[in-house]
């Protein structure tokens, strides 16, 4: 399945005025448990720093959701959002500016070149290093970038994310790799210069039918026809109930396995 023109497609309805796109954040942050476990991790961070300024990078911000979120915490966060497609940056500094956020700043770049040395606090990468062939670059500059005991987060699929694919192949056609194996991605996190590393699968049997019910499902359905559209606020009526179920059992389960994996690595 094609991921990104469904989801230009879903940028597209929500483009027009900030509140529209503050309601499409609001409808991922109910949706994604991929969201509350990201949040959870920044809240974790966060305890001993808010009111301290802090500088961030949101690594290939797409939408703009976890950029728009820690600019929204704490006003003395400076929250630098870098992404390699120019229309969505255009569209989130548009959109943004009307919002007066002045810590937050969308800017057009290409990961395998960008580096600013000891420059953030926290980086995040959040479903981004499956589409980059020379991951191990972008990790080294990540660790450049970060300043010392600076935090990366970083969100990937798993390798049991294949079952959700044809075969060996990823679920979304755009990936250049299906997925890691938490000791892959721990070694090649020691390999940039990360030594404190914590790691954990995340989605689970749980998680992983939220996912189906709340994400997969509707996305497959819209890929077919836009008429499917018309019909998806009645059908999370019905199932939104079980999925916020579902997600509570994952996110406070611990799991040997699971389809994706967050890590949290320190320089």
């Amino acid at each position: 399945m094609r991921y990104n023109p469904v989801k230009q497609q879903i940028s597209n309805h929500f483009q027009h005025r900030p509140i529209l796109r503050k309601l499409l954040f609001a409808l991922l942050r109910l949706l994604l448990l991929r969201v509350w476990y990201v949040r959870r991790a920044i809240r974790q961070w966060a305890k001993h720093r808010k009111g301290t300024p802090q500088h961030i990078l949101d690594a290939g911000a797409g939408l703009g959701q976890h950029a728009y979120y820690l600019a929204s915490r704490c006003k003395e966060w400076n929250v630098l959002a870098v992404d390699i497609n120019i229309a969505d940056i255009c569209k989130n500094n548009r959109l943004f500016k009307c919002e007066k956020h002045p810590n937050l700043y969308f800017k057009t770049a290409d990961l395998l070149t960008f580096s600013q040395p000891d420059a953030f606090d926290l980086i995040l990468a959040i479903d981004i290093l499956e589409y980059i062939e020379n991951d191990a670059l972008v990790l080294q500059n990540f660790y450049t970038s970060l300043r010392h005991e600076g935090m990366l987060l970083v969100y990937v699929p798993s390798l049991m994310s294949l079952r959700e694919g044809k075969g060996n192949k990823p679920f979304c056609e755009e990936q250049v790799r299906a997925g890691y194996s938490k000791e892959e991605l721990c070694t090649k996190l020691k390999a940039a210069g990360f030594r404190h590393i914590k790691a954990r699968y995340v989605y689970a049997k749980a998680g992983v039918w939220s996912w189906r019910l709340s994400v997969k499902y509707p996305m497959q359905w819209l890929n077919r026809t836009k008429k499917a559209a018309f019909l998806l606020p009645f059908y999370y009526l019905l199932i939104y109930p079980l999925c916020v179920v579902l997600n509570y059992i994952d996110i406070w389960g611990e799991h040997k396995e699971g389809e994706a994996i967050l890590a949290m690595a320190f320089k």
